[in-house]
């Protein structure tokens, strides 16, 4: 293909990706009419046709001798791929995610000549992410080079899998089996609902691999960001054949490198095994095979406290945004999962020196601190910081963008103030007692939905590599994946508290965590108009929380039921 019609192709698809995704900006917090396709995890809305149609229309005027395999477009039977230039299009990958407001949704346009991929254009305009790549001339975000991250061994990467296909009757149980499998071998194990964001993801180093398959997955999920992976220096191959991947068959595993694509091929093989077995054998079985997921100061004061607080947070965000792309010292505090660097400990430190200047009298209870002393202090009714430096180590580590600053101060044991703060993504989240909740200074507030079918949750499967919770979380996981639009898992609770307040998610589950990971976010929540409570419904002990965070307590009881019937049929097996 020559230069120049390269050259034209390229700026063409990238003006119309612009105009697309205005049109996806514009809309996200907007009504939309929406409709299923193959299920509920698999919804159209008006916005997907107007932008296909836009994106096709500009192409059409452009190159009218060129073909077209796009989403909205293609019905049953999938056009074939011939010589010709075809462009394959997805107008917003993560439809679900953009219903929500859930910001991980993109414009994906890529080009085949020849039935080789040469252009490839992914766009988030929510988060001004836009990745691109040519044949052979690298990849790149908002113009600069990016390449897939250098860990070779599968026990230290992060690993992307889409949950929503345990609703489908035919995959729900290897679906359950391989994500069991893979959080055993991998560091952990990220959830975000969008197929060529994910890929994206590979490309930049902030993940090491991803696997995706099932009803609903096509050509244009993967087509264009495929290439942008092999540019990066990663590779995607056939789930079933471990050879590189054809785009009009995507069984898609993506990797980093292929050491870690074979890991996870081979991972994904001894799971279907498995449920292969269980099924020969276990047919009479009545679960079927089935497996079970398993004090009072003045008002003013509370102004000073502010103020101080949120200085030295945003000073604090320094040293992530400084630090997130440096060589870190990492160690475990005993699991592999639960990880510390040496910003951890500097940003507490900083933290409990500044607030001790201002504020002698004052408490701390700080998540490394408590660490190194090997007990967490008691709280009283003295004002009383609580600090998480870095919540979602494991994500700073990865460069995985969401890792947040949580600092919380209470005051009679109740929080006053809550503070969390992303500078990697620009999301400074706040609220103090009866004053409301912001987020970058506007207001914010949770989700109206009142129907867990229709909720999109958070959880946390990575708790799953503790085996006190291992049955607990994949029967709870089983539950919320049938009961409810999709989980979603970003491996940081006090950030994902914070998606709860804004809207984009409906609710959150966590078990296995500190104060420090939840003082602050919920406080955010219930100024944000929503209730985080216990497990089993009652009030959260903030000491030792077991939460359920909800945009309102009609979703918190449903989801406590959900919980609640998870269990019992965990009790239930374990009698039988």
């Amino acid at each position: 293909m020559a230069r120049y019609a390269e050259d034209v192709y390229y700026e063409t698809a990238i003006k119309l990706t612009r105009e697309a995704a205005q049109i996806l900006r514009d809309s996200i917090n907007g009504f939309k009419h929406i409709k299923e396709k193959l299920g509920d995890w698999d919804l159209v809305t008006e916005y997907d046709r107007q932008i296909e149609d836009t994106i096709i229309g500009g192409l059409k005027r452009a190159f009218s001798n060129h073909r077209f395999i796009a989403e909205e477009s293609t019905g049953k039977d999938l056009p074939e791929l011939t010589d010709a230039p075809t462009w394959i299009i997805d107008p917003i990958d993560g439809t679900t995610n953009f219903i929500h407001g859930f910001p991980h949704t993109c414009v994906v346009i890529g080009l085949a000549v020849k039935k080789e991929m040469v252009l490839g254009i992914v766009y988030n305009p929510i988060l001004e992410q836009l990745f691109t790549a040519r044949k052979g001339r690298g990849a790149f975000l908002n113009g600069k080079p990016i390449q897939v991250s250098k860990i070779q061994e599968l026990s230290k990467a992060l690993v992307c899998m889409e949950s929503g296909f345990i609703k489908v009757d035919d995959l729900r149980e290897k679906t359950v089996e391989r994500i069991q499998t893979i959080v055993k071998a991998a560091q952990g194990i990220r959830t975000l609902g969008v197929a060529a964001l994910t890929l994206c993801y590979i490309a930049l180093g902030i993940v090491e691999a991803y696997y995706i398959e099932g009803p609903g997955i096509s050509t244009w999920d993967i087509a264009a960001a495929s290439l942008i992976i092999s540019e990066a220096g990663g590779v995607v191959v056939d789930r079933i054949t471990g050879k590189p991947i054809d785009i009009m068959k995507p069984r898609a595993v993506a990797a980093c490198n292929e050491g870690i694509a074979r890991d996870v091929v081979r991972l994904i093989r001894e799971a279907d095994h498995r449920v292969d077995m269980r099924t020969k054998f276990e047919l009479n079985h009545a679960e079927k095979g089935q497996r079970r997921l398993g004090k009072m100061y003045e008002l003013n004061n509370f102004d000073e406290y502010y103020r101080i607080a949120e200085e030295l947070v945003l000073y604090a965000g320094k040293i992530i945004e400084d630090g997130i792309n440096s060589r870190k010292n990492i160690k475990s505090k005993g699991i592999d999962w639960d990880l510390v660097t040496e910003y951890d400990r500097k940003i507490e430190d900083k933290l409990i020196k500044q607030l001790s200047i201002q504020f002698p009298s004052h408490k701390f209870i700080g998540e490394e601190t408590a660490a190194k002393e090997g007990c967490l202090p008691q709280l009283t009714n003295d004002p009383t910081w609580i600090i998480d430096p870095i919540d979602g180590t494991t994500n700073f580590v990865h460069r995985f963008p969401h890792t947040c600053i949580s600092l919380a101060l209470l005051v009679n044991k109740k929080v006053e103030i809550g503070i969390i703060y992303n500078p990697l993504m620009g999301q400074f989240f706040s609220a103090r007692r009866h004053c409301g909740a912001f987020l970058n200074g506007k207001p914010i507030k949770t989700s109206d939905m009142r129907d867990i079918s229709q909720s999109l949750v958070a959880m946390e499967p990575w708790l799953a590599k503790d085996p006190q919770y291992l049955a607990s979380v994949y029967s709870r996981m089983h539950a919320f994946v049938q009961g409810t639009h999709g989980i979603r898992s970003l491996g940081t609770a006090a950030l994902t508290l914070c998606y709860v307040a804004m809207g984009a998610v409906e609710a959150y589950h966590i078990e296995g965590i500190d104060a420090w990971d939840v003082a602050a976010g919920k406080l955010i929540i219930e100024e944000a108009g929503g209730v985080v409570i216990d497990t089993d419904g009652g009030e959260l002990d903030l000491m030792t929380p077991k939460v359920i965070a909800a945009c309102n307590q009609q979703i918190a009881q449903q989801l406590v039921d959900l919980i609640k019937k998870a269990d019992c049929e965990i009790l239930n097996k374990n009698l039988n």
